[in-house]
């Protein structure tokens, strides 16, 4: 068990990451259970409001619920990971889910061999203005136009500022 100063020197040693970790493109901004008020929100991203990142949040989990062929086959459990702000700015944020599919595979399997083995995914819906822009599951399937590897959600896809 670890003490409270080795507690302390790992999450210092975690923030000093993810401070670094600017460059990259990704800023966290929510995390599940956060109950951050609006002053913590604008100290964390200056000029976006609680409005916006719940909204965006909302725009996200509605979009993949309705338009998303892999959740709307056979998802079930979908459940808010995160949000991220992209480094590209404004109004840009990606929020992560994550929900579990009855079998495998990505998108609507309807004339295939269902196997029956439940399998969890990644889902990563970028929102902008409102509109969602991307949405690519397990960084590897694109859920708006059914193609694999055609777009992810690297660093390089982000800095695009789509």
């Amino acid at each position: 068990m670890m003490s409270k100063a080795s507690q302390l020197i790992v999450i210092v040693a975690a923030l000093i990451l993810l401070v670094g970790a600017g460059g990259c493109g990704l800023k966290l901004v929510t995390q599940p259970g956060s109950s951050s008020t609006a002053s913590d929100d604008a100290a964390v991203i200056p000029g976006d409001t609680v409005a916006q990142q719940v909204g965006g949040r909302g725009t996200a989990e509605e979009w993949i619920k309705a338009n998303t062929p892999t959740y709307k086959f056979d998802g079930e459990n979908l459940q808010f990971m995160q949000s991220v702000a992209l480094r590209c700015g404004g109004d840009a944020l990606a929020y992560e889910f994550t929900f579990d599919s009855r079998n495998g595979g990505y998108g609507n399997r309807i004339n295939e061999a269902l196997d029956g083995v439940k399998t969890s995914h990644t889902i990563r819906v970028t929102v902008q203005k409102d509109i969602v822009a991307v949405a690519v599951t397990d960084n590897r399937y694109n859920e708006m136009t059914g193609q694999f590897g055609e777009l992810t959600t690297d660093t390089a896809t982000e800095e695009r500022c789509l």
